[in-house]
This record gives structure tokens, C-alpha cells and sequence, in this order.
């Protein structure tokens, strides 16, 4: 049996996809947590509201907090990507080989929307 495919798309009355965001944000938080410690993993979370309001979440073994008072727009969040980016990079190479079936954590954060 085939899944039914779901199309999403953007929810274009600004009131209904504000008030869409705030129902959905803590929901993200939390399952991002929940896949953390299932998974045994980092996760960082960095989303900006339709009000341009920003909302993070870490859970990391040692943990990066950025001063999200300092972002101010997408540009600002480029640069803390460019600077989370090298950090991931160098705890790649620092990290042992795995081999082939190693889950590449920079694919995630690359990928082009």
C-alpha cells in the first residue's frame, strides 16, 4: 500500500501563520530534545518567529549557547552558521574513524533549502 503524499505550503495570512508558529514552536523543542536523548546525540536549534523573534535550543555535552540578542537578521545567523560550521569541522577531524556507515554531521546543516 502506497502513503499519501502530503504537499505543505506556506500559509500565506500573516495573522494565521504567526499564530501557527506559536503553536507549533514548543513542539519542535521538545521533540528536538526527545530526539537528543533517544539518539544520544547534539542537538542545536536556531528558529526566528514570522515577528522576526528568536527561539533556541541546545542539548549538547558541551553546550554552545549563542547571544541571540546579537542576531538581528538572516545575514547575522549566516555568520554564527559559518562559525558553528568550523567547530563542527574541527571535531570531525578530531574524532576516529568510523567507516563508511559514519553519519556525516555537516550534511545536515549544508543542505540547501
Amino acid at each position: 500500500m502506497g502513503r499519501n503524499k502530503v504537499v505543505m505550503k506556506k500559509i500565506e495570512d500573516p495573522e494565521s501563520r504567526k499564530h501557527f508558529y506559536s503553536k507549533r514552536k514548543d513542539g519542535l523543542v521538545k521533540k528536538s530534545n526527545e530526539l537528543g536523548v533517544v539518539c544520544h546525540t547534539n542537538i542545536a536549534l536556531l528558529m526566528f518567529s514570522p515577528t522576526g523573534e528568536v527561539t533556541t535550543y541546545s542539548r549538547a555535552k558541551s553546550s554552545y549557547e549563542p547571544q541571540v540578542e546579537n542576531i538581528n537578521n538572516v545575514e547575522e545567523a549566516d555568520a554564527y552558521k559559518g562559525y558553528l560550521l568550523g567547530a563542527m569541522e574541527r571535531v570531525q577531524r578530531s574524532k576516529e574513524p568510523l567507516g563508511d556507515e559514519r553519519f556525516d554531521e555537516l550534511n545536515w546543516i549544508t543542505m540547501e533549502r
